[in-house]
C-alpha cells in the first residue's frame, strides 16, 4: 500500500512553498498567486509540451519521409536512437530513486 503522507488532493509540498519555507515573498498573497498563474498554468504546460515534442517530430519526420520516397530516411535504428533509449532509463531509475527517498 501507499504510505500515507497526506490526505487530500492538493501535494502537501505545496503548503511549504506557501508558508515561504524555500522563499519568504511567496508568503504574500499577491505573489502567491502571480507564482501560481506563471509556475502552474504557464511552464507546467511548456514542460508538457516539451516533453512530447520529440515524439511529434519523429512522427512527422516518419510519415513524411516514407510517403516521399526519400532515400535518406532509413527506418532503423542507429546511435541516436540508442542514445536516447539509454537517456530514458537513466531518468526513470533517477525518478524512481528519487520518489523513494521521499519516505
Amino acid at each position: 500500500t501507499w504510505p500515507k503522507v497526506w490526505e487530500g488532493d492538493e501535494d502537501y509540498r505545496w503548503k511549504y512553498l506557501q508558508e515561504g519555507f524555500l522563499l519568504d515573498i511567496l508568503k504574500h498573497k499577491p505573489v502567491w498567486t502571480i507564482f501560481n498563474l506563471g509556475f502552474i498554468a504557464v511552464y507546467q504546460n511548456l514542460l508538457l509540451f516539451w516533453i512530447v515534442a520529440p515524439s511529434v517530430v519523429a512522427h512527422i519526420v516518419a510519415t513524411d519521409c516514407r510517403s516521399s520516397n526519400n532515400q535518406v530516411y532509413d527506418p532503423s535504428l542507429n546511435l541516436w536512437d540508442g542514445i536516447g533509449i539509454v537517456l530514458f532509463l537513466l531518468f526513470v531509475v533517477g525518478e524512481t530513486i528519487a520518489d523513494n527517498q521521499q519516505f
